[in-house]
Parts: C-alpha cells; structure tokens; sequence
C-alpha cells in the first residue's frame, strides 16, 4: 500500500473531508493535495451545515505550492487539523 506522499507525487488527489462541531454548531471542512504540472495544489474548504444548500463558505481557498510541505502547512493551518499525514 502507497503513503499518502507516493500517492500525491504519483499524481493522485489525497484528502479527506470532517464533519464537527465549533461553537454549538455543525461544520464541515474539506481538504485535499494534488500533484499538478511539477507543482502541488492543496484545497481547503469550511461551511456551515445550515449554510450547505446556499453554498456560503467561511472560506473556499485553492492554492498552489512548489512543494508537498508547504502544501501540507498550509492545509494544517487552514483546516486545524492535523490529518493529512505524508
């Protein structure tokens, strides 16, 4: 079986999506790393449940990155969460 690092160098999307609770209410936050053209795109996303049918993210961000650790920081950073491991 591949680590998540060989899957996203071997041009597979790695990610994940959660379902919690801030503050008495319900969020869902996705996050996900690509390798794309020689450099890593990593989407991180946090909405409101009761925002879900109007699609209003807190926010909804796409960056690219030249290399895998600071696609993993910054989806760490966003999401607080430490679940894409390498």
């Amino acid at each position: 079986m591949l680590t998540a690092s060989e899957n996203i160098e071997s041009g597979k999307q790695h990610g994940y999506e959660i379902c919690t609770v801030i503050e008495h209410k319900k969020y869902w936050i996705s996050a996900a790393i690509q390798k794309y053209n020689g450099k890593y795109k990593a989407y991180v996303s946090k909405i409101e449940e009761s925002n879900m049918i109007s699609e209003i993210y807190d926010f909804n961000i796409v960056k690219t990155f030249p290399n895998l650790n600071d696609a993993y920081t910054f989806v760490r950073q966003k999401s607080k969460k430490v679940i894409l491991n390498h």
